[in-house]
């Protein structure tokens, strides 16, 4: 699965309005760890677990990317479809 910004290239996917929608990040390392202490437990595996990552904003990540690469980012607007 392709994921919408590329800050490598400095291009940023988004649909238009969406600044304030909420994203969730988890990293792998996070949830192999999850899922080698639920297997190592000795209650054996939750019937109900879960794993939450970092919440973001995508404007909060649109701004983090461009403070990272230290230039804009090429912005491209979805609005129904968007192929790219």
């Amino acid at each position: 699965m392709e994921i919408p910004f590329d800050f490598a290239s400095r291009r940023f996917i988004t649909v238009d309005g969406s600044n304030n929608d909420q994203i969730t990040l988890t990293t792998v390392k996070d949830l192999t760890y999850a899922v080698a202490r639920d297997i190592d437990s000795k209650w054996g595996w939750p019937v109900v677990g879960g794993i939450r990552g970092t919440d973001i904003s995508i404007g909060q990540l649109l701004a983090l990317g461009e403070k990272v690469r230290g230039e804009r980012l090429q912005l491209i607007y979805c609005y129904v479809y968007c192929f790219y």
